[in-house]
């Protein structure tokens, strides 16, 4: 059976092998979270994985880098809470599911047997038990956000139809809007002229003829004709002219700082509102995203509460290797904890919480 989260898992796999080490330095530790680490190798797949995401260009990845070294390795410690949440809760999958899971990555890379898959496991730096890990933490991860922060994310019909019915005047109504033709006279004798006009036009010449012949707006070589447009974003004395005109009569000419305007309306157009089933769909979208961004930050600030959140390194990279590294070996309590040796690393900001114990989470 397929599952949507494999190729993430794979992606994630390929490029945590895939960024430079030099052969004598051991695997680097960036953060601890609890019992859990973020290792340099694992900090450079999510850089490499957010640059290909971004589509960064090469010349750009450096500064690219420095502005989200942080929110990245943020995220990577969040991403341990929720690991070591899972523990406490006792999330664990059964090792016949991680097994199928594994076979279907098989398939979908055309790897036609074992000893291909193990070889492809060694190109990469992995080995079987590693992906397993690798696997397993991304599926309880999901179920800890599945069983903890969607419920209390979810959006109702009702919420939906209650944001519509909010927004409605506002974002969903196009107001009623009115086409007019202008006629616009300026200079001496325009009061005269504007009052002989308006008495042509009632008995019957052609409006737009005449706005050709006799108007001095911009809009003289279309007729006088301005298009639709919204009452209320006209000069107020024109708008109070024709605010009790019906489609095809023509206003009395309007004083507006020295000139005269005379306007007929074509067309009324009301209110045109549009319907709940033709937006919803996207306003549960937008809510559903700003709901679970508060629900989430709110859960992950709790966890952070009654962590041990320590940060070893206060430099990340800011460059991307492209060579494979050698498997690392494990880490123990006595190894040095180093930065990169990046040319120029980007400083990342210690969490402000001070550590506090871990609680006994029943």
């Amino acid at each position: 059976m397929k599952r949507s989260w494999l190729g993430s898992v794979l992606l994630t796999a390929a490029l945590g092998a895939a960024v430079l080490v030099h052969s004598d330095v051991i695997e680097r530790v960036m953060a601890r979270v609890n019992g859990e680490i973020v290792t340099l190798s694992e900090f450079e797949a999510r850089q490499l994985g957010a640059v290909q995401a971004a589509r960064v260009p090469e010349g750009e990845v450096e500064a690219f880098l420095r502005q989200n070294n942080a929110k990245l390795l943020e995220e990577a410690m969040e991403e341990l809470l929720l690991v070591d949440r899972a523990a406490a809760l006792g999330f664990r999958l059964r090792p016949e599911y991680l097994d199928q899971v594994i076979d279907d990555i098989k398939k979908e890379q055309n790897i036609a047997s074992e000893e291909e898959f193990m070889a492809q496991l060694k190109r990469e730096g992995l080995t079987k038990e590693t992906l397993r890990r690798k696997i397993e933490r991304s599926v309880v991860v999901q179920q800890v956000r599945a069983r903890e922060v969607d419920p209390k994310a979810r959006v109702s019909d009702a919420d939906v139809r209650s944001e519509y019915e909010r927004r409605k005047g506002s974002d969903f109504t196009r107001k009623a809007t009115v086409h007019l033709l202008e006629i616009v006279l300026k200079g001496d004798g325009a009061a005269v002229l504007a009052g002989e006009l308006v008495s042509r036009l009632k008995k019957g010449e052609d409006f737009e003829t005449l706005a050709r012949e006799r108007s001095m707006s911009l809009s003289q070589s279309a007729g006088g004709d301005l298009g639709r447009v919204e009452p209320d974003d006209l000069n107020p004395a024109l708008s109070a002219a024709i605010v009790d005109l019906r489609p095809g009569e023509v206003s009395a000419p309007v004083s507006v700082d020295g000139s005269f305007w005379i306007l007929k309306v074509q067309e009324r157009l009301a209110d045109e509102v549009t319907a709940f089933d033709q937006v919803k769909d996207r306003i549960q979208e937008e809510m559903s995203r700003d709901r679970f961004e508060k629900v989430y930050g709110e859960y992950i600030a709790d966890l952070k509460k009654n962590a041990v959140y320590t940060v070893f390194v206060r430099e990340a990279p800011t460059t991307l290797g492209r060579q494979r590294k050698p498997a690392p070996r494990a880490i123990s309590e006595d190894d040095e904890i180093i930065t990169s040796g990046s040319a120029r690393p980007e400083r990342v900001a210690v969490p402000s919480a001070q550590p506090t114990p871990t609680p006994d989470v029943r």
